[in-house]
């Protein structure tokens, strides 16, 4: 499913979902931007990325190739690697079904100041892209829709 582009074009978003991937719209970095303004010319059309395999996607960050196989498999080594991020939000796509993550493992996060909301991808995809057009601080791992 096609998801409408945000404005927000300095920050990572998801352009769509289907099963088995992901397309976003990488961040326009603020030269580009520059670019643009000085030549008086709107951007280019943005280019987009799929992404097949799980990913975390943030701000200006997208950590490709994450390695990390389901939601149940995120320890306290990947958290402090979100923690990281200086993020205040943390959404966990799970695929098609719900899958949380080890609950003593999540602590970890909330000792940190930072919440997780765990959901699937879908929902996942169009809660990042909200939260990131209102400006807040999120990341989100995403794991692929099985079909």
């Amino acid at each position: 499913m096609q998801i409408n582009p945000d404005i927000n074009i300095s920050a990572n978003t998801i352009h769509s979902y289907a099963p088995q991937e992901i397309i976003i719209y990488p961040a326009i970095t603020q030269e580009e931007i520059q670019v643009s303004i000085d030549s008086s010319s709107r951007p280019s059309k943005r280019p987009t990325k799929t992404l097949r395999t799980p990913f975390i996607i943030a701000g200006n960050t997208l950590i490709e190739d994450w390695p990390v196989a389901s939601a149940a498999e995120i320890n306290r080594d990947n958290f402090q690697q979100i923690i990281d991020l200086g993020i205040e939000i943390f959404i966990i796509g799970t695929g098609k079904r719900i899958i949380f993550p080890n609950p003593r493992e999540g602590v970890f996060l909330q000792q940190n100041g930072v919440g997780m909301e765990v959901m699937n991808t879908e929902a996942a995809c169009r809660t990042y892209n909200f939260l990131v057009s209102d400006g807040r601080k999120v990341a989100a791992a995403m794991f692929m829709i099985d079909e």
